[in-house]
């Protein structure tokens, strides 16, 4: 049997999800199955331990598929969730299939702003034109937008075939779609009740790129 998998290894949250998490953590088969799943695994920043986390999941796997005799189509990437990670992309490409940007937390960790905290007081940020809109509505292109660009551009020239997702609030939100398709960002993800929101600009952004 075999069955498409895509592993996240993630900067500042251990989780798991899916089909090939459940089979990692307990070595049986779930009752239903996805066409798609994904697990969750911590790592922080660095091409090492990204390398070394990637070895140790691999090796796991295999046991796994050898012992239900299940071969699982899989790819293994990182979420990019801190700065340090964006301006090591080039390193860190070399042992990932995807990128994946959490950009609430990015806003947060280039930023310096607590995202519960900064609802506070960043209404009179925007009033008093320190930001323009509210950067965890709509992404910061000069900050946290450019954190996302350079970490883009580095990690495709060191993985041309890099895979390359946005997560979070931003995902949904029409104006940074329109900036995320600047970067030729391959796939977004966002809550349930923002997808139409999302394929209307995701499209109308693509319109404006090509005419």
């Amino acid at each position: 049997v075999s069955l498409p998998v895509e592993v996240v290894m993630v900067s500042s949250v251990g989780a798991s999800f899916g089909t090939l998490a459940w089979l990692l953590l307990t070595g049986t088969m779930p009752v239903e199955d996805g066409d798609r799943d994904e697990a969750v695994e911590a790592v922080r920043e660095g091409p090492k331990e990204l390398h070394q986390m990637k070895n140790l999941l691999i090796k796991k796997i295999s046991k796994v598929q050898k012992k239900l005799d299940y071969t699982f189509d899989y790819t293994i990437g990182t979420m990019i969730e801190l700065p340090s990670a964006a301006l090591n992309s080039g390193s860190i490409a070399e042992h990932a299939d995807f990128f994946s940007f959490g950009t609430n937390d990015l806003t947060q960790t280039t930023l310096g702003l607590s995202r519960d905290d900064a609802s506070k007081f960043l209404t009179k940020y925007v009033e008093n034109d320190i930001f323009s809109q509210d950067p965890f509505v709509s992404i910061d292109k000069k900050t946290v937008g450019k954190a996302v660009e350079i970490s883009v551009n580095e990690g495709r020239q060191s993985n041309k075939n890099l895979k390359i997702g946005v997560c979070g609030e931003h995902a949904g939100e029409a104006e940074s779609i329109h900036f995320f398709n600047t970067l030729a960002i391959d796939y977004i993800s966002c809550s349930p009740y923002r997808i139409p929101t999302a394929k209307l600009a995701a499209a109308q952004a693509e319109i404006i790129k090509k005419y």
